[in-house]
């Protein structure tokens, strides 16, 4: 109330802008996210099932499952389709989370 005495209508006053600083704290934290990502071809994908296998450039196949596919892209993965994934352990071992779609077959 006394902000309305001071003559400041909150429903016309400009908003502040993002903070630069921050927005590069932001920048940082995506390309450190970015790094960790790995690139693979999908190998193998279960028919009427919901997962499959990517072929790791640095390392042996590994798991993955339809949710974990980003953008709902799993029902257009085809055998030979480029990836980017990072990975992460569970209960039965490790597999591909946050899978995109980065090419078209090879």
């Amino acid at each position: 109330m006394e902000n309305r005495a001071k003559g400041i209508d909150y429903r016309t006053a400009e908003r502040p802008r993002n903070n630069r600083k921050h927005q590069g704290i932001m920048r940082d934290q995506m390309e450190e996210a970015l790094k960790d990502l790995e690139i693979g071809t999908i190998v193998t994908i279960i028919p009427g099932k919901t997962y499959g296998f990517i072929s790791r450039q640095n390392g042996k196949d590994i798991f993955f499952h339809a949710s974990d596919v980003q953008d709902n892209g799993f029902k257009y993965l085809e055998k030979g389709d480029l990836v980017k994934f990072k990975t992460a352990k569970d209960m039965k071992g490790f597999k591909a989370i946050n899978v995109m779609i980065i090419g078209d077959k090879e």
